[in-house]
């Protein structure tokens, strides 16, 4: 008794004016199942994750159970589908609810607390290399309620895993998992030993802010890909301010990413540099979305000059160019806009434009100057096709001018964990990425098709603008370079076929049996790669995890 009472009051300015908020996973199956069940209303659908009292007021229909349980919506039905089972008793009553609800699971006054496991047992089959893959991660997230205005989440997993062979090539060059994190080998020949990390604490004080801190992930956009900020890269910590008045919506984001260009040297790590955003939607009418966006990347530490954090880029309101201008510093700064049309309930436009830099004086004469960098991309999403219920297609077109994303010091580049934090192609490329999926109770199917042309780089001092990492230093006839046009190098075509098919045992956490079948071939004038690849097992579908690289 004496413990509840210094709880309550330790907490207790938390629990006043409640206002809690559900923050859901970056997950794209979960992501479209919400803009479904909200598609006939004008909501703020770019910045991810969302947050449940985003939509509380928005959204009109009657059922808003899966605000705070996002299970409803991966299963539909899925209430009925529980009250089935209400009178069963002993044994068979425990299984079920073990299958489907979470492990461990706290209700009191002051804190609700749900625990369940993340695993991904998997066993593939690889044409390319003649051999067997395997995923062995295994893990727990824990989230819950402090309060009403305080929601936690915390997210582990050990994790060893033998990918196929154009995977295994991207770690090896790369030395991360791509979205997951650093990695050490494993005697098993191909094979990987790695972590995932990531945890959150959120808090709305009222109906018209939030404010998180964590390490994590964010996305901008109504894409499956951003050009702007994705989830590409691995967690990293970061301090989001969200604030919703009315038609807008202000995000201020500041994060610290890591640079492995440099090694790790004894003591001392990786380096650091870190990035600050702001990013104002509104919404405009009945039917359109507009977004203004803006970030700098800045170093920790260039040579022996020690930076570290820029306590002017803290100003939530102000330019970041002209802060940068203000302080005569070289660092990275990138604008941008995201936009959403809805033609009908069921058909969505969007569309994003990123100009990382631009000189207008020096392209009147000549075409293709270095210095214009930027990037587009264009999508649809159809929802309900044809008036089938849960029947999705979806297809973007993505386009990176050579060198966008790429700095004069390396450092600062738009990267974080020898990922890009953007697209995970890099820059000087075109890209048709479409999909068509389908959920049915507890079945759940999807197919991706992915054309993309790279201009791969080539030789010592062949940088034609794929390569993020080099310095702009290094293109050739720098700083007089014209004549570039995306695609140029050694023009790389990459097709991708992907089948997979889920059966969910476990709504609240996303555990379902997969399968995997993959066709892909990547050819070029030096090489001729054809990946064939099947893989079944058990997989906790949480997070995003891009593969068709």
């Amino acid at each position: 008794m004496h413990i509840r009472l210094l709880i309550t009051l330790i907490f207790f300015p938390v629990l006043l004016k409640s206002q809690s908020a559900y923050v859901y996973h970056l997950n794209n199956d979960m992501n479209l199942e919400i803009e479904n069940h909200l598609s006939g209303n004008n909501i703020h659908t770019s910045i991810k994750p969302y947050l449940s009292n985003s939509f509380s007021k928005s959204d009109s229909t009657s059922d808003q159970s899966f605000l705070n349980h996002p299970e409803h919506l991966l299963i539909p039905g899925h209430d009925d589908i529980s009250r089935n089972i209400e009178h069963k008793k002993g044994l068979y009553r425990f299984v079920w609810d073990n299958l489907n609800y979470n492990m461990i699971h706290l209700n009191e006054d002051i804190i609700r607390l749900n625990v369940y496991p993340v695993m991904n047992l998997q066993q593939g089959y690889d044409t390319e290399s003649g051999s067997l893959t395997f995923n062995f991660d295994r893990g727990f997230c824990a989230e819950g309620y402090l309060g009403n205005k305080v929601f936690i989440r915390s997210t582990y997993t050990e994790n060893e895993g033998k990918f196929p062979n154009y995977l295994w090539t991207f770690v090896r060059d790369s030395n991360v998992v791509p979205g997951v994190s650093t990695v050490k080998r494993l005697k098993t020949k191909h094979g990987f030993d790695y972590s995932f990390a990531s945890a959150i604490i959120s808090y709305s004080p009222s109906k018209y802010f939030n404010i998180q801190f964590g390490h994590d992930k964010n996305f901008i956009g109504d894409g499956y890909r951003s050009l702007l900020l994705s989830d590409n890269a691995a967690p990293y910590p970061f301090l989001k301010m969200t604030t919703s008045i009315g038609r807008f919506q202000y995000v201020n984001l500041w994060a610290e990413f890591t640079s492995m260009q440099g090694g790790h040297p004894l003591g001392v790590g990786f380096q650091r540099k870190y990035g600050a955003f702001h990013y104002l939607s509104t919404l405009i009418g009945k039917h359109c979305e507009l977004g203004v966006f803006e970030a700098v990347i800045w170093p920790n530490q260039v040579d022996s000059v020690y930076r570290g954090f820029e306590l002017n880029y803290l100003n939530p309101i102000i330019l970041y160019h002209s802060i940068q201008y203000g302080l005569g510093s070289p660092d990275n700064s990138l604008l941008g806009l995201n936009g959403r049309l809805n033609l009908r309930h069921s058909i969505r436009i969007y569309s994003q434009l990123l100009i990382d830099d631009f000189d207008y004086g020096r392209s009147t004469n000549k075409k293709g100057f270095y210095r214009n960098k930027y990037a587009v991309q264009l999508g649809v999403k159809y929802f309900n096709v044809l008036g089938v219920p849960h029947l999705y297609f979806q297809t973007e077109v993505n386009q990176v001018w050579p060198y966008t994303y790429a700095h004069k010091l390396p450092i600062e580049n738009y990267t974080s964990f020898n990922q890009s934090l953007a697209h995970p192609l890099g820059a000087n490329f075109n890209e048709s990425v479409s999909f068509l999926s389908y959920r049915y109770k507890r079945f759940f199917a999807q197919y991706e098709f992915q054309y993309a042309v790279i201009g791969i780089d080539t030789g010592v001092t062949g940088n034609f603008g794929h390569n993020i990492f080099l310095s702009d230093y290094s293109i050739p006839n720098f700083p007089n370079s014209y004549g570039n046009f995306v695609g140029q190098g050694n023009s790389t075509t990459i097709i991708n076929h992907q089948l997979r098919l889920d059966y969910i045992i476990n709504p609240t956490n996303n555990w379902c049996v997969e399968l995997t079948l993959q066709h892909r071939t990547r050819n070029n004038s030096l090489v001729n790669q054809l990946t064939n690849f099947i893989s079944i097992g058990l997989k906790t579908n949480l997070f995003n995890q891009y593969t068709d690289i």
